[in-house]
């Protein structure tokens, strides 16, 4: 009899999954919710455009639904990441972090490209993700879909280490309401809402939120960082999302955001910014007779009213504009195909000095072909190329070693994704890949240009002039990567297990360079520019084991060690060997009895060195301690739409970099 059972619930599932596959070419969204009840792992579109099974999905990825961020008791995205296997997070504060896969971690991190469903939230003029500034409510995501390792010929521009996208609910589909309100023992505060209006044919989600943060416990080496390190983060956010279908074979969306707000990262020194960000995007894509049609155009205006750090204050405003085109169609039963093209153009004024201007152009075409040799067996192959153009106009400052004509240059960059995917039982899966990636400079890299005067005491003495400089011949930063994973269903416990082994090697890594003298007259002239310092190799391992017990637990853990060969210059600020921590754990234990609900986390992050500034323009290795980090959770549903919940942390290390601290907060939660 419960042979029968499992070979009806089968059939079921592979009807169930044509139905998707068929929704899905027509341009039709499915049903996440649903396909997930269905098959007991999550559903992702991400990899290929068409919907498959994480496990089967043709690169390591982690999903974390929208339950699970209910169960985290988290309170911003980089805290959720930060409990996921080989996911590096350094946190500058309750709000400010930067965020890696798979080491290389660093303040301002640049290999990583992060969307909102699909639409870049990369800060090109910083070259940075600025997290507390992703205009999305925690309570309006359906999913997060973690990607790991390079990426670029799959999902695009700057995809070097790995990839996050955003999924949240579609309003033509998911009618999705909540307000959300919380309070810090810290001081910190917190409200947000979703609102949803649906129609015959289309829907639309409108979303807010506000969130201030006094920012008390951080305390940078250097007196002169202090002023950039003490200020509160305030942060302001709108977002608008709308689909509709005007017929049986066309979607539209059209999505909108505004961020505006004050934060605060770090870069071997912190630095402090008010900021503005307007994106706005609009997505088009119908069934024809060549094939689903995509195609998209999206503009991001990022501006800073104010930057400061001990080194330079200032504005700063950056244009972005992002066109693609894609066709993806079938070949026979057993092939896909994608073929598709993309123009990015980014401007934007010198820094902190604006005497000059900064334009880049990126064309890219990209091809991507999956067979499937039967149910159990497919390959996919993936092939990229960029070419990069750049162009700058405007004076420099005297002692300056570039021309204009050092910007008119172009890169050529190719990257390639390869993956196999064997499913030898109806538990078991086994993943093989090869993958080379790229990251592009920003254009900070490029042209920064900050002169500074610097008096000497005693007076008698000439003053010096510092130049921070960026360097037109900077090159991409390369990563080639291979892994071999294996990932088993355990149904006794409602559960999985993976085990993931990988080799990593990277080139042409940015970095500032030590300061060097180029002019003695008129006056001394010291020089400090980005380089491409070198490279590394990185051989990492992972592990993760999760399940059910009932209706009542769920409990994971998962742990990921790593070995990084630092190959850079010796003088340069970082150094991957000592920054990237070698062993990284997480466990967490949950249920729900009744009405009540109960989490705890406990994260374990060895002992690392980061690179800070000590005394003006001195930069030294600051040791951070092993990280042991505590979290619980506790909710009380009031009713089905209400819940009450506290959330207390506790970190068993005083770190001067990494911003662990305790607190409380309490929440009022109500989705309908």
């Amino acid at each position: 009899m419960g042979g029968q059972n499992m070979t009806h619930r089968g059939a079921a599932a592979i009807v169930a999954y044509m139905i998707l596959i068929s929704h899905a070419a027509r341009g039709e969204t499915i049903d996440y919710g649903a396909a997930q009840d269905l098959f007991g792992e999550p559903i992702t579109t991400g990899a290929t455009g068409t919907p498959q099974r994480l496990s089967t999905a043709p690169m390591t990825m982690d999903i974390v639904t929208s339950q699970d961020i209910r169960h985290s008791g988290a309170t911003t995205l980089p805290e959720i990441l930060s409990r996921l296997c080989g996911v590096d997070v350094y946190t500058w504060s309750n709000n400010a972090a930067d965020v890696a896969i798979r080491g290389l971690n660093q303040g301002a991190s640049n290999r990583l490209l992060v969307m909102v469903n699909g639409r870049e939230t990369y800060t090109d003029a910083l070259g940075v993700v600025l997290w507390e500034n992703i205009p999305v409510r925690l309570d309006e995501i359906r999913q997060i879909e973690v990607t790991k390792g390079p990426n670029s010929a799959l999902y695009g521009f700057n995809a070097g280490s790995g990839v996050i996208n955003i999924v949240t609910f579609n309003p033509q589909y998911d009618r999705t309401n909540a307000e959300r309100v919380t309070f810090g023992s810290d001081g910190s505060q917190a409200f947000s809402a979703v609102r949803t209006t649906q129609w015959e044919n289309g829907g639309l989600r409108l979303s807010g939120g506000w969130t201030k943060d006094p920012e008390t416990d951080f305390h940078p080496l250097f007196a002169g960082d202090r002023l950039a390190a003490s200020s509160p983060s305030i942060n302001r956010t709108i977002n608008l999302d709308s689909q509709m279908a005007p017929d049986d074979q066309t979607e539209i969306r059209v999505q909108g955001a505004l961020t505006d707000g004050s934060m605060r990262g770090m870069y071997v020194m912190p630095f402090y910014i008010d900021l503005m960000m307007a994106t706005g995007s609009i997505e088009y894509a119908r069934e024809s007779d060549i094939g689903h049609l995509e195609a998209s155009l999206m503009h991001n205006r990022f501006t800073v009213g104010q930057y400061r750090n001990s080194l330079a204050t200032g504005s700063l405003s950056n244009d972005v504009t992002v066109a693609k085109l894609q066709d993806r169609f079938k070949v026979g039963s057993d092939d896909t195909v994608r073929v598709g093209t993309e123009y990015r153009r980014d401007d934007m004024p010198t820094f902190p000095l604006h005497s000059a201007s900064l334009a880049s152009q990126d064309i890219a075409l990209d091809g991507m072909w999956n067979h499937a040799f039967d149910d159990n067996l497919s390959l996919l192959n993936a092939l990229r190329g960029d070419r990069y153009q750049m162009s700058r106009t405007g004076a420099f400052p005297q002692g300056t070693p570039w021309t204009n004509e050092d910007y008119d240059r172009s890169i050529f960059a190719w990257s390639y994704n390869s993956a196999l995917v064997w499913r030898p039982t109806a538990f078991d899966s086994w993943k093989i890949s090869a993958a080379r990636g790229q990251t592009l400079p920003s254009l900070s890299e490029f042209g920064v240009l900050n002169p500074l005067t610097i008096p000497f005491n005693p007076p008698s003495l000439p003053t010096a002039q510092l130049l921070s400089v960026g360097n037109p011949h900077l090159q991409p930063t390369r990563i080639n990567h291979y892994e071999i994973s294996w990932e088993h269903a355990l149904g006794a416990i409602a559960g999985s297990t993976r085990l993931s082994a990988y080799h990593q090697t990277v080139s042409g890594l940015r970095d500032f360079s030590a300061t060097t003298l180029t002019s003695l007259v008129p006056v001394p002239t010291l020089l400090s520019t980005y380089v491409n310092s070198g490279g590394a190799h990185l051989k990492g391992l992972e592990w993760e084991i999760k399940g059910r017990l009932g209706d009542v637990w769920r409990w994971n853990a998962n742990y990921s060690a790593e070995v990084v060969s630092d190959e850079t210059d010796m003088s340069q600020y970082h150094n991957f060997s000592r920054s990237t921590p070698r062993h990284k754990a997480n466990v967490s234990l949950g249920w729900t009895f009744g009405r009540w609900e109960g989490d705890t986390f406990l994260r374990y992050v060895s002992g690392t060195e980061m690179p800070e500034q000590v005394a003006f323009g001195v930069y030294g290795l600051t040791p951070v301690k092993d990280v042991v980090a505590v979290s619980q959770r506790l909710a009380f549903a009031v009713t089905s739409d209400l819940r009450i919940e506290a959330t207390a942390y506790s970190a068993f290390a005083d770190n001067p970099v990494a911003g662990e601290k305790r607190r409380v907060l309490f929440s009022v939660i109500a989705n309908y």
